[in-house]
């Protein structure tokens, strides 16, 4: 039987998430603009943690924008489990 999951939860705007534009409408996702040290280069990297389902149409190259910032998607990573992690840059 598969797992079926109501990650809205954990996706809600009062608690971790903030809302963006994908596709012409508003998906919640969770923002982080992490610090990464990779061989001594620091930068930082863009990503979003979101429902797979709303990033069906999703392919490298799409655009999301999140508080105004338009983000390009550089990689996108689905858990298998109904989430999916998306690596992004900044346009």
């Amino acid at each position: 039987m598969p797992m079926t999951e109501n990650f809205d939860i954990f996706l809600n705007t009062s608690e971790f998430a903030t809302a963006a534009t994908f596709g012409g409408g508003t998906v919640n996702v969770i923002f982080d603009n992490a610090y990464i040290d990779s061989n001594g280069i620091e930068a930082v990297q863009p990503n979003i943690t979101g429902k797979e389902s709303d990033f069906s149409a999703a392919s490298q190259g799409s655009t999301i924008v999140i508080s105004g910032t338009t983000y390009v998607m550089k990689e996108l990573q689905p858990d298998g489990f109904g989430l999916i992690h998306i690596l992004l840059h900044e346009q």
